[in-house]
Parts: C-alpha cells; structure tokens; sequence
C-alpha cells in the first residue's frame, strides 16, 4: 500500500494536476489524509476549525443572455456564470504535509469539497442552492509559506427574479433589475459575501433583440445577521419597433377624427368612417393592455392618450349623429330664433353682416337706353336673416372640426409631450 501511494504522489508531482482518471485514489487520499482514517476530511464540514473563524467568500457574477421577461407579471429569466473563491484551512492543513507537497493543483467533483450554499434570494422559482454536479472545483497552489489552500468553483445560473416595473414612458421605459445572493444556512460571523466588482461585469452578455442591458452597481451587505451581494441592472427597452408599429399609428389614427366633418353629409359615411377609427383605436388600446402589467401606478402616457381618443371619438360619433338630423331637418320648417341667434353670432353676422346678390333668374338689370344699363344692388342681409336648417349644420360642422382639432392637440400636450421628453430623457 505504501509503495502504491509513492508511485501516485510521483505522478502527481510529475503532471502538477489531477485528472478526472485518479479522482478515486485522490479520495481515498483526501479522506485518509493528515487527520488519518478516524479523523478524515469531510465536505460536510465548515472549512474552518478556529473558534472565532469567518469564511470569506468572493463571488463574481456574470450574465450571459435574457432568456425572456414578462411584463405582465415584471418576472425576468436570465442565464450566467457565478465565480467563487474562498479558503478551507482543513485542506490546506492537509497539503502542507510532507507527503503531499508536491500537490500543486486539484480539480475534483462538487461533492468532494466544502461548498458555500449560495442561493439567489429574490427567486421566484424553487428557492435551492446554486450548484450542479457536472461542475468542478479547482484547488490552488498555497502560495508562499502560507497554511491556506485558496478554492475555486465556476457554476451556471438558470433564474428567474422579479424586477420592478415602471411602464409611465412605455415604450420608452427602462425598467430596473436586481439579484441577490446570500450564503443560506450561515449567518454574517461565520461567511461572507464580498466581490471586487463596482458594476455588473456584462463581458459575456449576449446582445438581446428586445432589451439593451446597463450594468449597475455591485454592493453587499447584512440583514438580520445574514450576509447579502447584490448586483442592480437596467434593462432598456429598444423602441423602434413598438414606435413604427404602435406609437405612430395611434397618433395618425387619433387625427381623423377631426377631419370626420370635412365628409360631405350627403355621402352618408361619417358614422362608418368613426367606427372604424374607433375599433382601430380598440385594437390598439387591447394591444397596449396586453404587453404592459395591470397596474395604476403608474399608468402608462400611452394609454391615458388612447382612452382620452376613444372619448374623443364618442364624442364626434353622438355629434354627427345629431348634426345629420339637423341636415335632414324639412327645409322649409323655421330654426328657433335661439338657434339663429347663436349661428349668427358663430358667423360673425351681428360685426359683419352678410351681403347676397338677388337671384339674376328672379330679378333683372333695369335697362334705361341701349347704352346704360343699372346694375341691381347688392342686398345686405339682416343677423338672423336666411338662417336655415343646411346653413346651421354646415355652420355647426365648421365648429366642431376646430373643437376636435383643439381637443386633439390637447391630448397631445398633456400626454405625448411628457412621453416625448421621457423618450429624449432614456435616449
């Protein structure tokens, strides 16, 4: 057996690295060792012997893709590599004997070594330790004279964490993103999180279609006694596409629904042409509700936009209504005089009164000889004079095409313009 353990500790001093190939007869090294066959080393055990002793754990956390991110929910999947680094003194007393001095490195399963139980405490999936057994874990050289083997574990991550949501600039919105780790089972005085990253190290991350990520500080801290790393993002939203495909079309969309009185009412398409607009305006509106979380705070620009729209264009639908009533109106019933009295004044009648020829079929020039003629004088109309029911629905189309215009640029001042400065604030 002794000459068995000569010839495998000159291998190793001879490749200075453990293959996967003697990973049985490193075992039974590692559990036979320094503390002998009724004192082994155990992975189960805390890698520190001392009575006052506190694990320092390194982690360095890398995201290598978005894997998807619901809005509705605020629930973001994402993939990336953890790096940790941290000290066993109960291995290191073991490769600073005499027979194992030669050891300058080990890789060996998960399971063989001490592991810190780092979970990622916002998860909003099974709530475990992040670790998978296909995953080595390397031991280092002690440098120098020291007595401590330094260990380090690279691993993957597979999560889904919840990110707050802010849709008031949608589709100009950044939303923010935080992940937190945290050693579970051990408290602040036996291991800690540390890092030596400012920011989010994003060197891996793969570019994704919808988001544009913006690494943010990397910070940890104690809660309860309980150590915490966490490592804070934006996600960006890219625009472009919801702007050409969303954003510009409602704008359009919204627009004519002032232009609905330039129709002839004679046509008999103003309440087909509203309709329309106003099941555009629906699908659109379904469509914004369907990519943005159910919430009031705060409410989308957008959808203040598009509901105040679909009021607008109610709005227009019960006027035009009532406007081509006025128009079928019998031509020769009387208008109140309440009526001309306001279309008089509407047509600046009562300032400016208005001057009509007579009819050239009804009344002729009075002709005195073959030379001189008289012209027959232009007749100056009283206020409310020749006010019927045609001149009061054209009068009243002419007035409710400014009033929607007007409404229709003050829906945008009060909700595209914010949105507008929240887009060129983002960009």
């Amino acid at each position: 057996m002794v000459a068995k353990l000569i010839v495998f500790l000159l291998i190793l001093t001879y490749f200075g690295l453990v293959g996967s190939k003697d990973l049985d007869e490193l075992k039974d090294l590692l559990y036979l060792s320094h503390y002998g066959p009724d004192n082994p080393y155990d992975s189960r055990i805390f890698p520190c012997h001392f009575e006052y002793c506190l694990v320092g754990v390194e982690l360095s956390f890398q995201p290598k893709s978005i894997t998807g991110f619901v809005m509705e929910t605020g629930i973001l999947s994402l993939t990336g590599k953890i790096s940790l680094s941290w000290v066993d003194q109960n291995i290191g007393e073991w490769m600073i004997g005499s027979e194992h001095s030669s050891i300058t490195e080990m890789i060996l399963p998960e399971d063989y070594v001490w592991l810190p139980t780092i979970t990622v405490y916002n998860t909003v999936k099974e709530f475990k330790m992040v670790s998978d057994p296909s995953h080595k874990v390397r031991i280092l050289p002690i440098s120098g004279t020291g007595t401590q083997s330094p260990i380090e574990w690279v691993t993957t991550l597979i999560t889904d964490i919840p990110c707050v949501i802010d849709v008031k600039y949608y589709p100009f919105d950044e939303q923010t993103c935080e992940i937190v780790f945290t050693p579970w089972g051990y408290n602040v005085s036996e291991v800690y999180l540390y890092t030596a990253d400012d920011v989010l190290n994003t060197a891996q991350y793969e570019i994704n279609e919808e988001w544009t990520l913006q690494a943010g500080a990397a910070s940890n801290y104690s809660v309860d006694g309980i150590s915490y790393l966490k490592y804070e993002f934006t996600l960006k939203r890219k625009y472009l596409w919801f702007f050409i495909n969303m954003v510009a079309p409602i704008i359009l969309l919204s627009m004519l629904t002032a232009f609905v009185n330039m129709i002839p009412v004679d046509c008999g398409e103003r309440l087909t042409f509203l309709l329309t607009i106003f099941l555009g305006l629906a699908f659109y509106m379904d469509m914004v509700q369907r990519t943005i979380p159910r919430t009031s705070n705060p409410m989308p620009f957008i959808s203040f936009y598009l509901t105040g729209m679909v009021y607008l264009n109610s709005f227009a639908i019960i006027i035009n209504i009532f406007l081509m009533r006025i128009y079928n109106k019998d031509p020769d019933s009387t208008v109140p005089v309440a009526v001309r009295c306001f279309i008089a004044t509407l047509t600046w009648r009562w300032c400016c009164p208005k001057k009509v020829k007579p009819d050239p079929d009804a009344v002729q020039p009075i002709e005195t000889d073959k030379e001189h003629t008289i012209p027959v004088e232009t007749i100056t109309l009283a206020p409310m004079e020749r006010i019927d029911w045609r001149t009061t629905g054209i009068a009243l189309d002419i007035l409710f095409f400014y009033v929607f215009t007007f409404m229709h640029v003050l829906c945008s001042i009060l909700f595209l313009v914010p949105l507008s400065q929240g887009a060129i604030y983002k960009i």
